[in-house]
């Protein structure tokens, strides 16, 4: 939720404006065309935050401030967002593995299908390399996050995305690299095919703690999910502190199978007629 308000008058030129996040708001005041300054405030809720939020609106507007609308983009084309770039950007500023579990950005190895692909033909290798390109780190056993090209498309911010598993395993993760970073927002490492999210009963007194010790290790989470609702316009999954496995996430890795395997399945099978998937 974001507000904009201003407040005209003879004597005043004004502006308020609050913008919620998760369980904090963050409003900010002062007159218009300075910076203002600003106060953020937590709760112990999502629910109570909203309610706090919608009740300081309303009594501004009772005040006589009126809301300014967003602008009209309809009429410019929009800059299209280079999701890829941007990705590598934060992974820089904020480091490895620090808002993410085990996720890093990494150069393309060249020599990596080589040794995963051990029994595959040069050609077969050599095909392999010239449509996959591996990008990150995946989990903490070795596993790789690779893009897959087509002879259409060698655009990363509109390849769907492959796991390559430690273990052999083949698997669709996300449809782009817009879709993996909504899944990052959860904070856990893929595990075969899956993202989950464990718990030490010992750590915690309930689910909504599930996430303290977390904080500890990956100090920038929060910061990350931050980032890709306001610079990205992406919104971070919901219920990220809970055990278990995230519906949204789920939906992502659904979607991304659904849209992309059957024409993967073809084309790996085409060039390593047995691969494990």
């Amino acid at each position: 939720m974001k507000k904009h308000l201003e407040y005209n008058d003879n004597k005043s030129h004004k502006f308020w404006k609050i913008e919620v996040f998760d369980n904090t708001f963050t409003v900010t005041y002062g007159k218009i065309g300075t910076d203002g300054q600003s106060k953020t405030k937590e709760f112990e809720t999502d629910e109570k935050v909203a309610a706090e939020a919608e009740k300081l609106v309303k009594q501004k507007l009772k005040k006589g401030y009126v809301e300014i609308a967003a602008p009209d983009k309809t009429s410019n084309t929009p800059k299209e967002i280079d999701y890829y770039q941007e990705l590598i950007k934060f992974d820089k500023e904020y480091g490895s593995e620090t808002y993410s579990d085990t996720f890093c950005i990494a150069d393309n190895e060249d020599d990596f299908f080589k040794y995963w692909l051990s029994d595959c033909s040069e050609e077969q290798l050599k095909e392999h390399e010239q449509n996959l390109q591996i990008f990150a780190m995946a989990d903490g056993s070795g596993g790789r996050y690779a893009f897959w090209f087509t002879d259409e498309n060698k655009d990363p911010n509109k390849s769907p995305i492959i796991y390559y598993g430690s273990e052999g395993e083949i698997h669709l993760i996300a449809s782009d690299i817009k879709d993996l970073i909504q899944i990052l927002s959860f904070g856990v490492e893929i595990s075969e095919d899956y993202f989950y999210r464990s718990c030490d009963e010992e750590d915690h007194e309930d689910e909504e703690d599930c996430f303290s010790e977390y904080l500890e290790y990956h100090p920038n989470f929060l910061t990350f999910r931050k980032w890709m609702q306001e610079k990205l316009n992406i919104e971070p999954v919901k219920d990220w502190k809970i055990e278990g496995q995230n519906t949204e996430v789920e939906k992502l890795t659904k979607k991304a199978s659904e849209k992309h395997k059957e024409n993967f399945d073809k084309w790996q099978h085409q060039i390593y007629p047995n691969p494990n998937d």
